[in-house]
C-alpha cells in the first residue's frame, strides 16, 4: 500500500477492508453486473480482481438460482476480468489469486474434466505501462477499481496528461493521472472506485487546486470517503493517508452534490474491527459550494457547513499572514524557515555558528530557551541572515502532543533549523510582531489551523508555511488592537501562558465579533474533535456526559429550533447509561420520550463494509424524537446546532415533497 512505503506500491499491505469498501461502491448490489467487464489498471497481485471476480460469480449464481459449473466460472474469468501491471511476477500472482477463487467455489460432485483454467497472461492481464496500452485495454469497462501507485507520473502518463489537458498536481502524481485515464476507459453506465492519496483533496498549490476543482465539480465524482483518521489502524507505519474516490459514467445524470464521508476511529470501530462512520461525519456538499470554496472538504473533515461559513467570514478579503511578506508592501516582513543542513548544495553562513541555537522543543508559548551554537561547516540552504539577527516571532512547525500551537517573540540573535518558521517585522514594528505572537498562541488561530491545515489532522500534527499564511490578521491594521495584543504578549511568559492566552482570546472574540454559536463550534472542535484526533478512544469525547452538559445541549437545541422555525419548540432530554433520548415538540409542548433501558441509541447499517452509525430519528405530525448514544460528543452545544440543522432540513424536505404531491393532484 503506497501510503506506507513513501508512495511505493505494496500490495501486501492493501487491506481487504479497503478493497471491499471500494468494491461496495463500484459494484453495488443494486446494479446488474452479471455481464460487466472489470478492470484494475494497476492490479499488482490481484486483490481487487480476485474479490471482484467473487462478486461477479455471486451475481451470476443469483441470476441463475444455482451454483455455476467450473466451465461457467472459467468463462466469467476469461471474458470479464482484466488488469495491468509493470511486473510480470505480480501478474502471475494475480492470475493465481483468481484461479484460487474458482477452485474454492467448486462443488462436490461437479464434473471437472471438461474445462481448464483460461489463460490470463497477455490476454486478460497485460504487462506494461497502462498509459502505453491503448488497444489491449481500451475498454470500455463497467467497473474500474484500483489502488494506483502514488508516485511521480511516468513519461507516458505525463504525455497523456498534456494531451488531455488534465491537471495532476504540481508534481504530476501518477495516482491522479490514473484517475483521469480510468474515467476515459469507463463505460457510460459504469462506476469507478480508486483509493487515492487523501492529500489530493487538500493541498494548496494552484495545480492541486486545479485537480480538486475539476475532479469533484465536473459531475462525475459522486462519493469521497476520507480514511485519513484510520491510517494507523489499517497500517501501523502509515504516513500518507488514503481517500476513496467514487465516480460514475457519463450516462448517469450529474447530481448537484457529492457525498463526503470522514469516518473517525472510536469505540465501535475498536469493538467490531470495522470502519464505523458517524452520521455527523457524512455531508451532502453542493458542487457549487466546492467551486466557490476550494478548501471546503478540508473544513468538513472535522466540522460542518457552519464551520465553513465561520472560516469564510474570518478569512475572506482581509489581511492574512501571507500578505505581510509580499514585495508590494512598503512594510514588508521577512518570513521563512530556518537553515537546512542536508541536501546536495554546499553553502555557508558563518553567522549561524556564531550565535546561540534554538531547538523546536525550546519554544513554548511566549518563551524561548537557547543552546550552544551549532558547528555545521556547510548548509544546503542557510537562508537569509535577517531571519536570525533581529526581533522576530518563532513558530515550531510541530504541534505538541496536547495539540498546542507554540509561538514566542525573541529579540536576540539566534539560529534555528527548518523545523521552525521565523516572522521578522520591518524595523521599528516590534509591536506588530508581538501582536502576531499573541494571535498565533490564541484559541482562534489553533482552531483555524486545525480546521484548514494541509497536514495537521490529515497526515502529521505539523504546520506548514502556507497554512500560517492563510490566517487572518486584520488587527495589524488597527493600531489600538495591535497595541493591546502586543502588551499582553510582552508581559506574558511560559509560566503564565494560560492566563495570557485567555486574555488574548477575550480580545479576539470582541475584535472578530464571534457569536455564541461560533464559539460553540470552536469549543467543540478544540475540545472534542481534536481530542479524538489525538486519542481515538478519548473519554473527553466518548465518556458519559454530565448533567450540565446535557442541559446546555437542551438549551442550545431549543433556542436554535425556535430561531429557525419561528415556533415555540420545546425540547426534553432523558438519559440512561446507554441512551440519550431527545424529544422535540413543535407546537409548544413536548411528548414524553420513550426511553428504553439498554437501547443502542444508533442504527447500524451492516450490509456493506462500512458501518454507518446514525441516531434513530422518528417524526410525528408535530414532534420528533432522536435516540443517540450516551456520549459526551453527542451533547455538545455544537452537536445541538448540527441536530437543529438536520431537523430543520428534514422538515423542509418533507414540506417540499408534500408540495410536489399536492401540485400533481395526488
Amino acid at each position: 500500500y503506497p501510503s506506507i512505503d513513501h508512495h511505493k506500491k505494496n500490495d501486501k499491505a492493501t487491506k481487504a477492508l479497503l478493497v471491499d469498501a471500494a468494491l461496495d461502491q463500484a459494484m453495488p448490489i443494486t446494479d446488474s453486473l452479471t455481464r460487466a467487464k472489470v478492470l484494475d489498471p494497476a492490479c499488482g497481485s490481484g486483490l481487487f480482481l480476485a474479490r471482484a471476480f467473487e462478486r461477479l460469480l455471486d451475481q451470476r449464481e443469483e441470476e441463475l438460482e444455482r451454483a455455476l459449473t467450473p466451465a461457467e466460472m472459467a468463462e466469467v474469468l476469461a471474458k470479464q476480468v482484466f488488469g495491468c501491471d509493470l511486473m510480470e511476477d505480480a501478474l502471475r500472482v494475480a492470475a493465481l489469486s483468481c484461479y484460487l477463487v474458482l477452485l474454492d467455489r467448486l462443488v462436490a460432485g461437479q464434473d471437472t474434466d471438461a474445462w481448464q483454467f483460461p489463460q490470463m497472461i497477455d490476454r486478460n492481464l497485460h504487462r506494461g505501462d497502462f498509459f502505453d496500452l491503448g488497444d489491449e485495454l481500451k475498454g470500455p469497462y463497467q467497473v474500474i477499481a484500483s489502488n494506483p501507485p502514488w508516485k511521480k507520473a511516468t513519461d507516458s502518463a505525463a504525455r497523456y496528461l498534456r494531451a488531455k489537458e488534465r491537471p495532476a498536481g504540481s508534481r504530476q502524481t501518477l495516482a491522479e493521472a490514473f484517475f483521469w485515464i480510468s474515467l476515459d476507459r469507463l463505460s457510460p453506465d459504469g462506476r469507478l472506485a480508486l483509493l487515492m492519496p487523501a492529500a489530493s483533496l487538500y493541498k494548496h498549490s494552484p495545480n492541486e487546486r486545479a485537480f480538486q476543482l475539476m475532479a469533484v465539480t465536473d459531475g462525475r465524482v459522486d462519493v469521497v470517503v476520507d480514511f485519513s483518521a484510520f491510517r494507523h489502524q489499517l497500517f501501523a507505519d502509515a504516513i500518507a493517508p488514503c481517500a476513496l474516490f467514487v465516480a460514475r459514467g457519463a450516462a448517469h445524470n450529474p447530481r448537484e452534490h457529492i457525498t463526503f464521508a470522514a469516518p473517525k476511529p472510536g469505540p465501535v470501530s475498536a469493538a467490531t474491527g470495522r470502519i464505523a462512520v458517524d452520521a455527523d461525519r457524512i455531508a451532502r456538499v453542493p458542487r457549487r459550494a466546492l467551486q466557490q470554496t476550494p478548501g471546503l472538504l478540508r473544513q468538513l473533515l472535522f466540522g460542518d457547513m457552519r464551520d465553513a461559513q465561520l472560516i469564510d467570514r474570518l478569512c475572506h478579503r482581509v489581511l492574512v499572514v501571507g500578505d505581510l511578506s509580499k514585495a508590494s508592501r512598503e512594510d514588508q516582513w521577512t518570513v521563512g524557515l530556518g537553515y537546512q543542513i542536508g541536501g546536495g548544495a554546499h553553502n555557508d553562513l558563518p553567522l549561524i555558528r556564531e550565535i546561540p541555537a534554538i531547538q523546536p522543543e525550546g519554544i513554548v508559548p511566549f518563551g524561548v530557551s537557547v543552546e550552544e551554537p551549532i558547528d555545521a561547516e556547510q548548509f544546503h540552504r542557510p537562508r537569509k541572515a535577517a531571519l536570525y539577527e533581529g526581533p522576530r516571532v518563532l513558530l515550531p512547525r510541530a504541534v505538541d502532543p496536547d495539540g498546542r500551537v507554540r509561538a514566542a517573540y525573541y529579540e536576540s540573535p539566534a539560529s534555528y533549523s527548518e523545523t521552525i518558521i521565523g516572522y521578522v517585522p520591518p524595523a521599528g514594528r516590534a509591536d506588530d510582531a508581538l501582536a502576531l505572537c499573541a494571535f498565533l498562541n490564541s484559541s482562534l488561530a489553533r482552531y483555524l489551523l486545525f480546521m484548514t491545515g494541509s497536514s495537521w489532522g490529515i497526515e502529521r500534527p505539523q504546520l506548514k508555511q502556507q497554512d500560517i499564511a492563510a490566517l487572518p490578521v486584520p488587527f495589524l491594521d488597527d493600531r489600538q488592537m495591535t497595541a493591546t495584543l502586543a502588551g499582553i504578549a510582552a508581559s506574558a511568559s511560559s509560566s503564565n501562558s494560560e492566563s495570557a492566552i485567555a486574555a488574548i482570546d477575550e480580545r479576539l472574540v470582541g475584535f472578530f465579533a464571534l457569536g455564541r454559536d461560533e464559539l460553540a463550534l470552536m469549543s467543540d472542535r478544540l475540545e472534542i474533535q481534536l481530542a479524538t484526533y489525538n486519542d481515538p478512544l478519548s473519554t473527553v469525547a466518548y465518556g458519559l456526559p454530565r448533567r450540565r452538559e446535557i442541559e446546555r445541549y437542551q438549551s442550545m437545541l431549543q433556542r436554535a429550533l425556535r430561531a429557525a422555525l419561528g415556533t415555540k419548540a420545546v425540547v426534553d432530554v432523558k438519559q440512561s447509561s446507554a441512551d440519550i433520548v431527545i424529544t422535540v415538540g413543535f407546537a409548544g409542548a413536548s411528548p414524553t420520550p420513550s426511553l428504553v433501558a439498554g437501547g443502542r441509541g444508533w442504527l447500524a447499517m451492516p450490509s456493506e463494509t462500512l458501518l454507518l452509525r446514525r441516531p434513530q430519528r422518528t417524526y410525528g405530525r408535530d414532534w420528533c424524537e432522536l435516540r443517540k448514544l450516551s456520549e459526551r460528543k453527542e451533547v455538545t452545544t455544537a452537536a445541538a446546532l448540527h441536530d437543529a440543522d438536520e431537523i430543520v432540513g428534514e422538515l423542509l424536505r418533507a414540506a417540499t415533497r408534500s408540495e410536489r404531491l399536492d401540485g400533481s393532484g395526488q
